[in-house]
């Protein structure tokens, strides 16, 4: 997969580290200097002079040799780790400016970019990490999602958008792309012979979360380059550049109705040049690859084997292979695991993907390999029983290192993880299935409103201080609606004492979503009332730390953040 000339990358980093020498030197300033780092997916840090780097990863897929050099510069430039992104992304953290160019040129040599990471842009296209190969599947779609993301990349038209344009596609029904909640969503869809899309169009999340509406029942295969980029070039002409915070694409589907939308978007698919080799639908669909080294050793079916293969492991459409799923607590994945993924890949023929979950998973294995692939995970801590469980909470960055934080989302993360760790829950497959989403503020970088159970870090004045707090969504169906605000210390708590109430008094076959809809708000508010009434201090200080603080609970290095949604 190539998105874009290799020379013209390499020049683009030199262009960028004369930028940084000037920035350096004072010729350029920061409000100068800001737009041109962000278009490369470079965001300041709450710490002074320490910068976060976002990678591209077109529809998630990763190669063993890419897997090397995100692990190389995991030690090189970061902290030992990276994480993995609800944008199917790999970020780091702590980088100094200065190795910036040294950075992007070895992403470069693995055909790895940060190129429009950032900015008011057309972002990463992400991509159902099961496309072609989930039992629902309607076609593969990453032949589709390659051609949008290498026609966006460097496109023009797409350079100075009012704000970002999110894209995502999904090849069966389940929609393992949340296509529902993007600017531009497509769903594989079929209509007598021809394959095609459902498009859908103004999907968001953020502080007002939308649902997006259907702007084309079916949309042939062939025209959904041009009619995305005609769906862009509306929004060129319509988006709001004037108010920040109503720029987004939702916001001009709520102003104008679809109606009024769709005819702009017709009108601009007149103007889109013709180009015939957007979509090459001849295009080599993704195939088991060949073993290379032998055949695995063979490992014994232990508990731990089944315990994973019942939750980690899903068959393949194909008979005789099957997906893994590498579950990474808070989307972290060190150095050393990046370098064994891909040991592991090549060993086992296998194609990597990262998730919208924070997830890797494992495509084309080979049901006679999967003891051994476990075997081989398990060495490097890989082999978790929990990918898109109650134990593997998404979570934002938070303010560990994001300016406009306001919690430290993957701390709660971490300590839900430690505070429901039990068997039990491993075992009851209808609560395991219940997914947490954490976000560190409204911005929904975590995606807490389309979880089961969201949460969204706020501050709360009690006792003549400020004290760390979340505010509790629960979901019934769609958008998550707020169940109640808590102290941040008390929610894993909170979301315990849900789980068990679901647990004791659901129907048989029901799921927690329904169940929310059945009992209501206002019964599942009982459950944790006695946890909502914030301590004073004398009684209990610690709920006036945030998780893995040190220090009090201030508001005091709280800033804009670059990126906010």
């Amino acid at each position: 997969m190539t998105y874009g000339v290799e020379e013209l990358a390499l020049q683009e980093i030199d262009e960028l580290e004369a930028n940084v020498a000037q920035f350096r030197s004072g010729e350029l300033s920061l409000e100068e200097f800001r737009p041109r780092r962000t278009l490369y997916g470079v965001y300041g840090q709450r710490q002074r002079e320490r910068y976060m780097v976002r990678v591209r990863v077109p529809q998630g897929r990763l190669t063993p040799e890419q897997l090397l050099t995100l692990a190389d510069i995991a030690e090189s430039f970061s902290r030992g780790f990276a994480h993995v992104t609800t944008r199917q992304d790999i970020e780091y953290h702590f980088v100094l400016l200065e190795h910036m160019p040294a950075l992007l040129r070895q992403l470069a040599a693995v055909d790895l970019t940060t190129r429009e990471a950032g900015g008011n842009i057309v972002r990463n296209v992400t991509c159902d990490p099961l496309s072609g190969v989930c039992g629902d599947a309607v076609f593969d779609v990453t032949p589709h999602a390659d051609a949008l993301a290498g026609h966006f990349l460097r496109n023009p038209v797409s350079q100075e958008l009012p704000r970002k344009i999110k894209i995502a596609l999904s090849g069966c029904p389940c929609d393992h792309a949340l296509t529902w909640v993007h600017d531009i969503g497509a769903q594989a869809a079929v209509s007598g012979d021809r394959r095609g899309f459902r498009l859908l169009v103004g999907g968001g999340l953020g502080a007002l979360p939308r649902g997006a509406d259907v702007l084309e029942e079916f949309v042939p295969e062939e025209e959904l380059v041009p009619l995305c980029e005609a769906i862009v070039r509306a929004f060129q002409r319509t988006g709001d550049r004037k108010r920040r915070q109503r720029a987004r694409l939702k916001f001009v589907l709520a102003r104008l109705g679809l109606e009024t939308f769709r005819k702009l978007v017709h009108e601009e698919r007149r103007q889109v040049p013709a180009a015939p080799d957007l979509l090459d639908t001849r295009a080599e669909l993704e195939e088991p690859a060949p073993l290379r080294t032998g055949e695995p050793a063979p490992a014994e079916r232990t508990p731990e084997y089944h315990r994973w293969r019942q939750v980690c492991v899903l068959p393949q459409k194909q008979a005789g292979f099957a997906v893994a799923a590498v579950a990474l607590p808070a989307g972290k994945i060190t150095a050393g695991q990046l370098r064994a993924l891909a040991d592991i890949a090549r060993e086992f023929a296998l194609r990597p993907r990262t998730t919208i979950y924070q997830n890797i998973v494992l495509r084309w294995a080979r049901e006679e390999h999967l003891p051994a692939l476990h075997a081989a995970l398990a060495r490097h801590n890989l082999a978790q029983p929990t990918a898109e469980t109650l134990l593997d909470p998404v979570a934002c960055p938070g303010a560990e290192t994001c300016a406009s934080a306001i919690t430290n989302g993957k701390a709660l993360a971490r300590a839900l993880i430690s505070q429901l760790e039990e068997s039990e829950y491993l075992e009851d497959e209808a609560a395991r299935r219940i997914q947490v989403k954490i976000s560190a503020c409204p911005n929904a970088c975590g995606q807490h409103p389309v979880a089961d159970i969201g949460l969204y870090g706020g501050a709360l004045h009690a006792d003549g201080r400020l004290l760390p707090m979340y505010h509790l969504l629960v979901n019934s169906n769609g958008f998550g609606q707020l169940l109640a605000r808590l102290p941040a210390r008390r929610a894993p708590q909170a979301v315990r004492a849900l789980v068990e109430d679901y647990r004791s008094r659901r129907l048989p076959e029901e799921r927690f979503r329904p169940f929310a809809r059945r009992v209501g708000l206002g019964e599942l508010r009982a459950v944790i009332a006695p946890l909502l009434p914030p301590p004073a201090f004398v009684e209990d200080p610690e709920a006036y730390l945030d998780w893995e603080a040190t220090k009090l609970f201030s508001l005091e290095e709280r800033g804009e953040g670059e990126c906010a949604v």
